[in-house]
């Protein structure tokens, strides 16, 4: 079954509500939605760690099935 992007949307965001019972769930969680590869480390990464940093529980939903996994291949 392919899960379509609306679903896969849904799913994080409720996934990232869910109380976890730890002080971290006083504030709300921040939820990164990362619809390419390297988007979470290219364009999101510092505020990534500002959230972190901010005590703030850190939710990444990645949006790609892992196509161009030959791009980590490196021939020399």
């Amino acid at each position: 079954m392919e899960l379509s992007r609306r679903k896969a949307l849904a799913l994080g965001t409720a996934a990232a509500l869910l109380p976890t019972g730890t002080a971290a769930t006083a504030r709300p969680p921040a939820i990164f939605y990362s619809p390419h590869q390297d988007d979470e480390s290219l364009a999101m990464a510092g505020s990534i760690r500002r959230c972190r940093e901010a005590g703030r529980r850190v939710v990444l939903v990645l949006l790609t099935r892992g196509e161009n996994g030959g791009l980590l291949d490196i021939r020399t």
